[in-house]
């Protein structure tokens, strides 16, 4: 954890690596071992972070007809580091790799429904 500046982590991992049943101390426990950001996704509830400045965010996900979740994270992370590189705010990055996660949802298989940048921003409205 030293080594890593952001860690956008499943639902599961920071209980299973902190054994903290609670979403919040765990993000915490891991950000004390050094990452200056953490996050975790919650597939359809979305994601929550820690940022920087020890503030907590809940970004909630997107209602769509889900048919194949395959592939949902990876969506997310990508779109992630899109929106970070981009140097969008944290509220903006994780709204809109919520929105890209949700549409990759609506298609079978692991990339079936990987979004553009144009249907991203569409369906963000």
């Amino acid at each position: 954890m030293r080594a890593t500046d952001l860690l956008v982590a499943s639902s599961r991992f920071p209980t299973l690596y902190t054994g903290r049943d609670d979403p919040l101390e765990a993000l915490r426990a891991i950000r004390a071992e050094g990452p200056r950001f953490v996050a975790m996704t919650r597939g359809k509830d979305g994601a929550i972070a820690l940022t920087e400045d020890g503030r907590l965010l809940e970004s909630a996900g997107f209602a769509v007809d889900a048919v194949d979740t395959t592939g949902a994270g990876d969506v997310f992370h990508g779109a992630f580091t899109y929106g970070f590189l981009k140097g969008w705010s944290v509220e903006d990055t994780l709204r809109f790799a919520n929105a890209a996660a949700a549409i990759n949802c609506t298609a079978l298989g692991a990339r079936g429904g990987v979004p553009g940048l144009t249907a991203i921003k569409e369906f963000m409205g």
